[in-house]
């Protein structure tokens, strides 16, 4: 028979201090007691407590108080005992704690101010801030999570859009050239349709900005608002842009294309009109060129029969003449 057979063996002596070992290693210490049990295992290899005061810092008073308390079996003997007094005078009598906690569960999605004013009914006088720190102490206070409500956002108002300017719809639209995916940047006004289209490599708030400040140099109006979706590429780098130019920034409503329906009709007409005849060029260059010239054709020579008939450019001159 193997020599480690031969000894005794008892449950309690042998296999409960492993268990126990175990259970206190699986735990979660504090980092000052992580700290000080590094202390104990240095003093444990070399035996000096001066070398291990010089090399982490401490006093010597300090590191043999906690190596008195230190127990090897029990690493929450490290963590930091709380400071306050076990018996205050000024504690809550337990008769007043065992309303609130009566009252707590009576009503349990009462708060704190209501059982406060429940208890001066019954002749007891305890502040607020008394009955939230009981429900605390005994686990039963329950935190309400409240959903915190946005600003609505701004809404164009279209009884007041009478003239060019007054709204400018800008949206964006995906494109494609020999696999390589581009974005096309459009903005219409949504009076006598003029409008202006570039295309970008990127989709962002710097290349948005980009946009509406040569819009803004070729509009042959002021322009007032402009109205987009709620896309990251209309962020509020894109309304601080607007702010400081005297442009109001306003919104469509989340899934609701229709709100802004002259810039999506508009992005119809260029499928139909650009996109699906071809001949746009091999280059992002040659691309560009082509796009251009199709949008000097939309201004000025293609008739709109929501202008009955007339090119944008015609429209604005009849409302400058008007």
């Amino acid at each position: 028979m193997p020599a480690y057979f031969l000894g005794s063996f008892h449950i309690n002596h042998d296999i409960a201090p492993l268990v126990r070992m175990s259970k206190i290693m699986s735990r979660t210490f504090s980092a000052t007691a992580r700290i000080r049990l590094a202390w104990m295992d240095a003093y444990r290899e070399c035996g000096n407590a001066a070398q291990v005061c010089r090399h982490f810092s401490i006093p010597l008073r300090t590191f043999w108080r906690w190596r008195r308390r230190y127990d090897p079996f029990d690493l929450a003997s490290l963590e930091s005992r709380k400071r306050g007094p076990k018996k205050s005078p000024h504690r809550t009598p337990w008769d007043d704690e065992r309303r609130v906690l009566e009252l707590k569960r009576e009503h349990p999605r009462w708060g704190r101010e209501k059982i406060a004013l429940l208890l001066v009914r019954g002749g007891i006088t305890l502040s607020a801030r008394t009955c939230g720190r009981i429900l605390a102490r005994h686990g039963r206070s329950v935190p309400y999570r409240t959903r915190k409500r946005k600003a609505p956002k701004p809404r164009a108002k279209w009884a007041e859009i009478r003239l060019p300017g007054d709204l400018l719809q800008v949206d964006t639209k995906y494109v494609s050239l020999n696999g390589r995916r581009l974005f096309q940047y459009t903005a219409i006004d949504a009076v006598s349709r003029w409008r202006h289209a570039e295309i970008h490599p990127e989709q962002d708030m710097a290349t948005t900005i980009r946009f509406l400040e040569v819009v803004r140099d070729l509009a042959p109006f002021r322009l007032k608002d402009m109205q987009t979706d709620n896309g990251h590429e209309f962020g509020r780098k894109v309304t601080a842009w607007c702010r400081t130019h005297g442009i109001g920034h306003v919104f469509s409503h989340k899934a609701r294309p229709t709100e802004n329906g002259r810039v999506e009709r508009s992005h119809r007409t260029d499928e139909e009109e650009f996109w699906s005849v071809g001949g746009h060029g091999a280059t992002v260059a040659d691309l560009r060129r082509n796009f251009a010239s199709y949008i000097a054709m939309y201004n000025n020579e293609r008739p709109h029969w929501a202008l009955k008939g007339l090119t944008p450019m015609e429209a604005l001159a009849a409302y400058s003449t008007n």
